[in-house]
């Protein structure tokens, strides 16, 4: 943006008045081009974590996404997303994850339009969020209280309560109806003890044993219900097979990878 030929060609795009009135009205007149040329590099400098990663910068320099997230929604599709943190960094995993999150919210919020017009015009979605206190932003907190209604279902996992801040939390233990609750701590098996009825276990016999006793309160149609304690028993007979998903890989990522992805050698020539 220092380059004044570059962002007049940008502004003549640019459709927000607000936008337009701050490069044209006040950035231009507040110092010239070189406070300009000293400023921009400043504020673009932040980007070069996300942009020196080979994997991200492909992915947040296009100008339009290869999905549509209401597309996927409406259309009873399946998306996965892979935010490993060993091949992504942790800020660029937090990133990405914020930024879907984000999406599929806006997503579920813009089916107001199907309202009155029946349950197949608006197919209910289901979102699963494993570690998901990596992601924690207003948007669950959003979901978690207002999604309901866009027919979007929320399912997510983590490992204790104290890494979530004090709003998540009070959004989670406020509007989540089905809780499953494996081995914890003495001072998470205090605070959960109050989730569960009478009937429930006492918290000690959720702290680490051999056998994992599992906790489980599942409300039907929005009524309370008795607790129940599960007993998992991890034996080979009851170990699912993990060949059976690998071997569906080679027809499931070809198919993918044509219809919504690239070769990766095309992807940085068209970086906007």
């Amino acid at each position: 943006m220092s380059n004044k030929a570059f962002r007049d060609l940008k502004i003549s795009k640019c459709k927000n008045p607000i936008i337009v009135q701050f490069w044209r009205e006040i950035a231009e007149k507040a110092g010239g081009e070189a406070s300009l040329a000293n400023v921009v590099p400043y504020i673009t400098s932040k980007f070069d974590v996300f942009l020196a990663n080979e994997i991200m910068r492909p992915i947040i320099a296009q100008e339009k996404s290869s999905f549509n997230m209401r597309e996927i929604m409406d259309g009873r599709k399946i998306l996965l997303v892979n935010l490993s943190k060993g091949r992504l960094g942790d800020i660029n995993s937090h990133l990405i994850g914020l930024i879907l999150v984000g999406k599929i919210l806006m997503a579920a919020l813009s089916r107001v339009d199907s309202f009155g017009k029946g349950a197949a015009s608006m197919p209910d979605f289901y979102l699963y969020l494993d570690e998901f206190q990596n992601i924690t932003t207003d948007s669950i907190a959003t979901i978690l209280s207002e999604a309901r209604k866009y027919r979007l279902a929320l399912s997510v996992a983590h490992q204790f309560i104290g890494q979530l801040d004090e709003k998540i939390k009070n959004a989670v233990f406020g509007n989540v109806g089905s809780m499953a609750v494996f081995r914890v701590g003495t001072e998470d098996a205090e605070f959960l003890e109050k989730q569960f009825t009478r009937s429930s276990p006492r918290p000690t016999s959720s702290i680490s044993t051999i056998t994992m006793p599992t906790s489980a309160s599942c409300p039907p149609a929005g009524r309370s219900s008795r607790s129940t304690c599960l007993r998992w028993l991890p034996t080979k007979e009851t170990r699912p097979s993990r060949q059976a998903p690998r071997a569906l890989r080679p027809q499931v990522r070809p198919p993918a990878r044509r219809g919504r992805g690239g070769g990766y050698e095309e992807v940085p020539d068209d970086e906007g």
